[in-house]
């Protein structure tokens, strides 16, 4: 299965935390995973396997 999960930033937080903890297991049972974030400190601790794409998702529409 291919999953992206899209999220303002990985810095230090609860949402992100379950995202890469989620992701990095997906990988692990053999699915395609990717993350579209602006990144951040916490980019480090995903699987190299997740696919990681950068975009300036910000955390407020105007």
């Amino acid at each position: 299965m291919k999953i992206i999960h899209i999220l303002p930033e990985l810095e230090i937080g609860g949402v992100e935390r379950h995202v890469i903890d989620l992701a990095n297991e997906l990988v692990k049972r053999g699915h395609e995973v990717m993350v579209i974030s602006a990144g951040g400190r916490m980019e480090r601790q995903l699987n190299a396997k997740v696919l990681v794409r950068h975009l300036p998702v910000h955390k407020k529409i105007r």
